[in-house]
């Protein structure tokens, strides 16, 4: 009977330990699954970060480019109407 008591006890302890284990090897792959969303998080963080410097660039280049536009445009309707204006002058 104690024997039997003991046995039982013995078992016990390693499906404890067993039980113990597992949660390791579990605790290990979240926190190894943690680390890569982590790396993740900070490579998607850095692209965004680039794409908005890219975006915000290419929006200045974009104004520069109408403002350069108008200015050309203004340039050339101004010298096309002094043209006319120096032919009805004539």
């Amino acid at each position: 009977m104690i024997a039997d008591t003991s046995r039982e006890e013995h078992k016990r302890v390693i499906e404890l330990e067993r039980c113990i284990l597992e949660l390791g090897y579990e605790r290990q792959a979240r926190e190894k699954k943690m680390l890569e969303l982590r790396n993740l998080l900070t490579q998607k963080t850095t692209q965004l970060e680039q794409a908005e410097a890219r975006a915000e660039k290419a929006t200045k280049r974009a104004e520069l480019g109408e403002d350069m536009h108008r200015r050309a445009m203004g340039s050339a309707v101004t010298e096309h109407v002094q043209e006319r204006l120096k032919e009805g002058q004539s």
